[in-house]
């Protein structure tokens, strides 16, 4: 019986595109619930939000604390749901136990990048990309950090090198064909936006910069 966050239902993770403003004022608004009324949320904002995940892994992670596929997990459900301190926290108990573990290794210049942190994330992506270098998502990730730390450059070149070692990497074309739009080289963006809207074709960024880039 209260409002669960600052709009309908929980907050949602990903980031809004520009219909953010219409989702916020028709749909999302905040309301409560008097004793005896019934409140139907979504079940893909309960899904996508992640607040029928968190419980479970903590869980999870409490049964198992020596587990490292199960921090791992949760460290990454804490990045992606506003809990990135605590992902970092989660990823550094894993790598202080096995500091040869890969995925603890990563993940933790994702959550470093999720929390604001650009430098320390580029950091961990420069040392585990030197240690394994043939990793398409940390050279993706590591592009990530340098688009925010605004390395358009140094950034594209991150992409291209993701791209060639997986060309199905869909965030990867979308992120680069964002950067050459940004870059006012329309014409140059599109094949890229085409590949993520052609691997992912519910992705609603690469739609809309498609379109934009198709009116220009």
């Amino acid at each position: 019986h209260k409002v669960v966050s600052n709009y309908r239902g929980p907050s949602i993770p990903w980031v809004f595109n520009n219909r953010n403003e219409l989702m916020k004022e028709k749909y999302m608004l905040p309301f409560d619930l008097k004793p005896g009324q019934v409140g139907v949320v979504d079940d893909s904002v309960i899904h996508y939000s992640g607040i029928n995940q968190t419980h479970r892994h903590r869980k999870a992670v409490q049964l198992k604390p020596e587990d490292a596929s199960y921090r791992n997990s949760f460290g990454l459900l804490l990045a992606d749901t506003g809990s990135a301190g605590l992902a970092v926290e989660e990823f550094r108990k894993v790598l202080a136990k096995d500091p040869g573990n890969r995925d603890a290794a990563v993940n933790i210049g994702y959550a470093l990048l999720q929390k604001g942190d650009y430098d320390a994330a580029l950091t961990t992506f420069r040392t585990f990309l030197a240690a394994h270098p043939q990793d398409a998502v940390a050279h993706y990730d590591l592009g990530l950090a340098l688009k925010q730390k605004d390395q358009l450059g140094e950034a594209r070149r991150e992409f291209r090198e993701a791209l060639r070692l997986d060309p199905d990497l869909g965030p990867a074309h979308y992120t680069r064909g964002f950067i050459l739009h940004r870059l006012g080289r329309t014409a140059e963006s599109a094949p890229d936006l085409e590949a993520a809207v052609r691997l992912n074709p519910a992705d609603h960024r690469a739609l809309d910069q498609l379109g934009l880039t198709y009116l220009m």
